[in-house]
């Protein structure tokens, strides 16, 4: 026997069906209408219906209490005003905040600076629906692309720089090779990352071969990864290679790069039983020296490795000077610092920044 279900209940059905399926995802290459955008309540400028042939579009999302997302509407204008005549279309669409009162309010205070067109949309609007919420979108601010009725891609604004804005006015060739180009970075980044993870499970081990694998496939991938140079030396530090680890400190061409790998390394030992030998901390000395000038936390470091290389005078100098000039930190822990030097007991450096945490109040 043949079941017939009335007409009602096969749309019932369907309507149910339909609504059950997941949410539409946007993507990058998808096809996009600007729909929603037409339909947003713009505060500045004027909606559209259709898109320009062979214009990009830049669809910035942002909250106006977002000191981020503000951050970037210099930004944002300059653009305007370098390509809009080039043909570029910016749009500024003001999500999240569901106060259209706050929105004009901060557009009055931004007088003629913002130019291009600032929509609101409240929550649950169709534009959040069908773009942020479809891309997956979790923090602003956040750019679309589109170009010929093609989202192309989507970033912090921030990354919209002149190469990119270049080929997305040019198309064609030009844009698809720089797509190519971003997709190769967001593949390299997320190979770097697994890496990084298995390089950090490895240090916390103390397994230094593992950390040279990670180190080497790092290498393979991207060869110029600003972090190798300071890998190496933890690397070298964990197998206690002392002469490969002093020299991998000294190699490092990137000055804040070797502060933050000598500052680390004069944490990382400052108590333990176990310390480097003197020619690594002859080199983390070297760097902290060269960087001293105005900084109190790394005078107090440079006067802990010295004392620890039996330079007790310059030890106890430097540590006099940290108190001299402690720059925006608390003095009476810095005095304090370096008084444990005239004693021959100088405090360690957990000490002092335990000290400074005391000396620290609360806000009112």
């Amino acid at each position: 026997m043949t079941l017939r279900l009335p007409m009602k209940s096969i749309t019932a059905t369907l309507v149910a069906f339909l609504l059950a399926l997941p949410a539409h995802a946007l993507a990058p290459g998808d096809e996009v209408t600007p729909d929603a955008i037409a339909k947003a309540d713009f505060v500045r400028g004027e909606p559209f219906k259709t898109w320009e042939a062979g214009k990009p579009y830049i669809i910035a999302c942002w909250a106006s209490g977002s000191v981020p997302s503000v951050a970037t509407l210099p930004m944002l204008q300059d653009l305007q005003e370098i390509y809009e005549k080039r043909g570029l279309r910016i749009i500024a669409i003001n999500v999240g905040e569901n106060d259209k009162e706050k929105l004009v309010n901060f557009m009055e205070t931004q007088g003629e600076r913002i130019t291009h067109p600032v929509a609101f949309v409240p929550s649950g609007d169709p534009f959040q629906i069908e773009w942020i919420d479809a891309a997956k979108v979790t923090q602003l601010p956040f750019a679309f692309v589109v170009r010929d009725g093609r989202y192309l891609y989507g970033d912090h604004p921030a990354k919209l720089n002149a190469e990119l804005i270049e080929a997305f006015l040019a198309g064609g060739k030009q844009q698809q090779e720089a797509l190519d180009k971003l997709e190769r970075e967001k593949v390299t980044e997320i190979v770097i990352s697994d890496h990084l993870k298995a390089y950090s499970i490895a240090q916390t081990a103390n397994d230094s071969e593992a950390m040279e694998v990670a180190i080497a496939a790092i290498a393979s991938t991207q060869p110029d990864f600003v972090h190798l140079p300071r890998m190496l030396v933890d690397a070298a530090l964990v197998r206690k290679d002392w002469s490969t680890a002093a020299a991998s400190l000294k190699a490092i061409g990137d000055p804040q790069l070797a502060l933050m790998s000598a500052a680390l390394i004069s944490r990382r030992y400052d108590t333990m039983e176990e310390q480097p030998a003197p020619e690594v901390y002859e080199a983390v000395a070297e760097i902290l020296a060269a960087n001293m000038a105005d900084d109190a936390s790394i005078k107090a470091s440079l006067a802990r490795v010295q004392w620890k290389l039996g330079k007790k005078e310059e030890a106890l100098a430097t540590a006099r000077l940290a108190a001299l000039k402690p720059g925006d930190h608390a003095k009476a822990p810095f005095d304090d610092f370096a008084k444990s030097f005239e004693t021959d007991s100088p405090q360690s450096l957990d000490d002092l920044i335990a000290a400074l945490n005391r000396a620290i109040k609360p806000n009112p």
